[in-house]
């Protein structure tokens, strides 16, 4: 499929601007995979939950941009440029969550 190489191409700061809307929009992908992980060393037995997490976080960082553009972008890069350091972006944090 298409979507590990997309997620590839994700840089890490657009996962970490994502993360509180990961958490709420891929929650029941995110619980399967981890339960595989706790059951099996082999890796392997975990690609397909893997690819649904994938999938899912693909899903929600393009509905981000659809959606709010602007101050998903203002907090990736800010999050970019700061090292990813989280406290250094809260105005642009508030401005996307509203928090």
């Amino acid at each position: 499929t298409e979507e590990p190489h997309e997620m590839e191409s994700t840089k890490s700061s657009a996962l970490l601007a994502a993360a509180p809307a990961l958490l709420k929009g891929c929650p029941d992908a995110n619980r399967a995979f981890l339960e595989c992980k706790k059951r099996y060393l082999d890796p392997e037995a975990c690609l397909p939950q893997g690819e649904q997490v994938t999938r899912c976080a693909l899903g929600v960082v393009q509905e981000l941009n659809e959606k709010h553009g602007e101050a998903f972008a203002a907090y990736s890069k800010c999050i970019n440029d700061n090292g990813g350091n989280l406290a250094k972006c809260k105005k642009y944090q508030a401005a996307l969550y509203g928090k």
